[in-house]
């Protein structure tokens, strides 16, 4: 869809002009960061430009699962938000689903599946920056079978460089941004 029809269609949803760009932004690329500040509303725009076919892996901190939710039902009544608990709860979304989970129970085996119709998002993704670290190694591995992996953050990677290559690399962003660690 060109970008004046996404606007449109994302003009009668309520959303901030911004919001409608960043929504616009997120559903026009595969593989994307969202680095909005705090308080812009990152989880709405991220819903808006979801797609209405797709099954949805949200993996955000724990905290942040029921919110996730809350914001899916208000917003998108056509998605069933299912939010897993627990080691061993993991599963991947049926159609229309948005299966919200915590980063500390994502399972480490997703080596050696095919892409998945499903679309990847990680809120707080700044908590990928260790590439050494069973998390991003976790999401690294979920983001090379998704359709799409869309990453949120709203705080700033300002202590090493190193720490944006880690998200990026997570989200399966390091070679289209960097061309990989040579051009990093």
């Amino acid at each position: 869809e060109s970008l004046a029809t996404l606007e449109n269609k994302f003009n009668t949803t309520g959303l901030f002009p911004f919001q409608i760009q960043g929504a616009c932004f997120l559903q026009s690329h595969d593989r994307c960061l969202l680095g909005d500040e705090m308080g812009t509303g990152k989880t709405i725009q991220t819903l808006a430009a979801l797609p209405h076919d797709v099954g949805t892996i949200v993996v955000c901190p724990a905290s942040l699962k029921y919110n996730w939710r809350d914001e899916a039902k208000k917003w998108r009544s056509d998605l069933t938000p299912v939010v897993l608990s627990g080691r061993g709860s993991f599963r991947f979304p049926n159609q229309g689903e948005l299966v919200i989970v915590n980063y500390d129970i994502l399972p480490q085996d997703f080596d050696g599946l095919e892409k998945k119709d499903f679309t990847l998002v990680c809120d707080e993704v700044h908590l990928c920056k260790n590439y050494k670290a069973k998390r991003s190694k976790a999401v690294k591995a979920l983001s090379k079978i998704a359709k799409q992996s869309i990453g949120l953050t709203g705080t700033p990677l300002m202590n090493r460089p190193f720490d944006l290559f880690g998200v990026l690399s997570a989200l399966q962003l390091e070679g289209k941004v960097f061309g990989g660690w040579m051009g990093f």
